[in-house]
């Protein structure tokens, strides 16, 4: 017998060098020989016989249809080492090929081939010579089209194996040299499997029980994460003396742990989110003295065992959705390495007076815990505490030893219904970052959260807050502040301008009057973000002008405000959408300004300064009704040379008949690349109308390109209904449309239908830059599937009409 490379350790096909790498298998051995070879059977049979001595995994013999062409090979993707006994008639087997094949393409991320020469010489493999050549002849000439490329894999295949130092087995050798060279190959195996540090199970949805893990003693991590019909954990698991993670998330059929669990003394990660039928943990669950984390997240747990609290070096504790769960033991104090304690959405009602002593705690959460009424005084004693997550809890008060927590950098008691005040101490929480208390009851706040000089955020939405501390000003890092839905609101302070650092300011829905807002407001010289949307002054104070860093601001529906003060020339984006009594906006400074919303504004006369928006975008006006002809000659004499998308209502031309100026877009710059025209229209349910719709491109009085359709409403289950024309980029229409051009959309009556009216219109058009590439072109070619799909949900522009059925602004 002669051997190939070194004897002990022939050097194996392993694309993926690293053998700790992560792999899932069923079995550990794959051994692949013909049947119809009397002395590779013989070996084969050796050799398995010698591996289960081992406990060595090796999937069941499988019948091999010889004389068909194989299309399914049940067991290589499932198993690690693959062991191919190649003899002079294995290529005679389709199977055998294909299945060689397969175990190449699989060969990699820790999956091994050792192959056995049986009598052949390893250059006769990689060149199909000798015994193979005749084979593989047969095999091209009873092959059709189609079989001949699978021909040509079992060729690569053969080259590639050939290529690897495996076992070579002399023709001549005798049964003793033969059972020495099984021993070394049941070594090399096992050796493979010692060096093993990780096993992946994950997602195995047929295994109901853990292999024998005693072949894998060297795992450090064990994932059998999602093996949805997992029931049971072998009781070798207690040999992984060195398994330091166990994940078994997403195991839903598991009942309970096996006590050998308990024996994994090096274990520091235990994993059981999710296994919802898991209802009990091992008493001795204490004796895991290296565990760090425990999560629990989602399981039945009703009760943890006493001995949890014999975990010294445990780190973590989470128990999200553990929503059987009603207490904590009394001593979790002990834990003294706890960190993080998650308790969101469980039914405790309490939390033991012993939290105090975990002086290494830094998170408590206790989110939508809606038995929870209160916190004992003794939280004050977790003074390592950063983050305090009490969000929809039904606690009425925090206790003033909160106070104590000069660590805390995040405190949030949102959606806590119940909660009517902070406690007087807060003024002493000097670590403070954010503080989250919208949707409570709180309709005050004391006087020395102006001492939390370190707050940069602070959200007050949907509160019952009617004044703000005096010095409320004094929160120089205060960044982010939330008012929106304060409807109770008095008065701002007159500090607050003082707040320098505020970038982004909400006080939407604050009912906000005239003089609410100080007249030194443009001193806030960080604001970038302004939302003043659904309130009620009928000015702003002119200081706003002086917001130098302002970005965007919103006053959408401020259906009071008459007028607006100059605003400031920083702003990229402005919606005063649906402000009704306003009646001219001057925007003549606005050169920055990018989206424009001056959308429902009913009682807007006059927009001044649409001349300047050389880098406008976005521009939408609809139901402006009485814009006066100046604004309408901006739109159409001034140029938009970066305009991407444009809304707006048309003109009364005649009855049923409506006229749309197109804005100066500076060709060749920008091309249109869709137009949609929607008629809103009611009529006599018991009809189904048949509505002509003419479009038409008009160069002055001249028809450059129209088009006519007919559409049909198709329902009987309403006396309304909706007709759309669409037209997109290379449509002929559109390549007509020219600078100046104007549409006319012409309504064509049907005699017998005179209960027709027309409601509403909607036009949208939309814009691309020609040469250089836009926002709009760079999210095309990057989402070239949204290509059809752009613009097709926006919003179109509406307009309604007045009783006599004609059109308008």
């Amino acid at each position: 017998m002669k051997m190939g490379g070194n004897e002990d350790e022939p050097e194996p096909r392993m694309a993926a060098a690293e053998t700790k790498q992560c792999r899932r298998f069923e079995f550990d051995v794959l051994l692949s020989f013909s049947g119809s070879d009397a002395r590779g059977e013989g070996f084969a049979g050796r050799l398995l016989a010698a591996l289960k001595q081992h406990d060595v995994r090796t999937p069941p013999a499988v019948g091999v249809p010889e004389n068909k062409w194989v299309t399914a090979l049940p067991h290589v993707e499932a198993s690690q080492v693959f062991l191919p006994i190649i003899s002079e008639s294995y290529a005679d087997s389709r199977w055998r090929l294909s299945e060689l094949a397969k175990m190449v393409a699989s060969a990699c991320g820790g999956r091994v081939i050792l192959p056995v020469f049986l009598g052949v010489d390893p250059s006769d493999v990689r060149r199909q010579r000798g015994p193979f050549e005749a084979a593989f002849g047969r095999l091209e000439e009873e092959s059709g089209a189609e079989e001949k490329s699978s021909v040509s894999e079992w060729r690569d295949a053969m080259k590639e194996v050939g290529e690897i130092v495996g076992y070579v087995v002399d023709s001549h050798a005798d049964d003793r040299n033969a059972a020495k060279l099984v021993q070394v190959i049941v070594k090399r195996v096992l050796s493979i499997f010692d060096k093993l540090k990780v096993l992946n199970l994950s997602h195995l949805d047929h295994l109901t029980v853990t292999p024998d893990l005693a072949n894998f003693p060297k795992l450090v991590r064990l994932v059998l994460e999602g093996c949805c019909k997992l029931v049971t954990i072998h009781e070798s698991i207690r040999k992984l003396i060195d398994l330091v993670i166990l994940n078994m998330s997403d195991c839903k059929e598991l009942v309970k742990l096996p006590h050998h669990i308990c024996h994994l003394k090096s274990l520091k990660v235990l994993m059981l989110s999710c296994c919802s039928k898991l209802d009990t943990l091992p008493k001795r669950l204490g004796d895991l003295e290296s565990l760090t984390d425990l999560v629990l997240d989602g399981t039945a747990v009703e009760v943890l065992p006493k001995s949890v609290v014999q975990l010294s070096n445990l780190c973590r504790l989470s128990l999200n959705m553990c929503e059987s769960l009603k207490e904590l033991p009394d001593s979790i104090g002990s834990l003294h390495s706890l960190e993080v304690l998650i308790l969101d959405c469980t039914s405790i009602r309490r939390i033991p007076d012993s939290i105090g002593s975990l002086e290494m705690l830094q998170k408590l959460s206790a989110r939508n815990c809606m038995s929870l009424v209160s916190l004992p005084n003794s939280i004050g004693n977790a003074r390592s505490l950063i983050k305090l997550l009490l969000d929809g809890t039904c606690i009425v008060e925090l206790p003033n030893s909160v106070g104590l927590l000069d660590q805390l950098q995040v405190l949030s008691v949102s959606d806590c219904m119940n909660l009517t005040s902070l406690p007087e101490c807060m003024g002493k929480l000097t670590s403070l970052c954010r503080l989250k208390m919208q949707n409570t009851s709180i309709s005050y706040l004391p006087e020395d959260v102006s001492l939390l000089v370190n707050l940069h955020t602070f959200d007050m939405e949907l509160c019952a807050i009617n004044r703000l501390p005096q010095n409320f000003g004094s929160l120089s890092n205060l960044r982010v502040l939330n008012l929106r839905g304060n409807s109770n609101l008095e008065k701002l302070p007159p500090t607050f301008s003082l707040l320098r650092s505020l970038q982004e300011l909400d006080l939407s829905k604050c009912n906000l009057s005239n003089g609410v807002i100080p007249n030194d407001f443009g001193c806030l010289s960080s604001l970038k973000f302004l939302m003043l949307d659904y309130n009620d002054f009928c000015s702003l104070p002119s200081s706003i002008g002086d917001l130098s860093a302002l970005k965007t601001l919103y006053l959408r529906y401020c259906q009071e405000l008459q007028s607006l003060p100059q605003l400031p020339a920083s702003l990229t984006f402005l919606d005063i959408s649906c402000c009704n009594t306003l009646e001219r906006v001057d925007l003549t400074n606005l050169v920055s300004l990018q989206t424009l919303y001056l959308s429902d504004c009913e009682g807007l006369l006059n927009v001044c300064g649409l001349e300047k928006m050389k880098v406008l975008r976005l521009l939408h006006i609809r139901g402006c009704g009485n814009l006066d002809s100046a604004t309408k000659d901006s739109l159409v004499k001034e140029t938009f040379g970066r305009l991407e998308v444009f809304e707006i209502s048309g003109v009364q031309a005649s009855d049923h008949q409506l006229s749309i100026w197109l804005p100066n877009t500076s060709k060749p710059k920008l091309k249109v690349v869709e137009a949609i025209l929607s008629l809103d229209v009611t009529f006599n349910r018991l009809i189904l109308p048949i509505v002509r719709i003419q479009v038409t491109i008009m160069s002055g009085d001249e028809e450059v390109y129209g088009i006519t359709s007919s559409f049909r409403w198709a329902t009987k289950n309403s006396d309304y209904g909706t007709y759309c024309f669409r037209c997109q980029e290379n449509d002929p229409m559109l390549e007509h449309i020219q600078d100046g051009d104007w549409i006319r959309v012409s309504i064509e009556r049907i005699p017998w239908c005179r209960e027709l009216q027309v409601n509403k219109c909607y036009i949208y058009i939309a814009y691309r830059p020609r040469e250089t590439p836009g926002l709009l072109d760079f999210f095309l070619e990057e989402n070239p599937d949204f290509q059809d799909h752009v613009f097709t949900t926006r919003e179109l522009l509406e307009y309604t009409s007045s009783d006599d059925e004609s059109v308008s602004w």
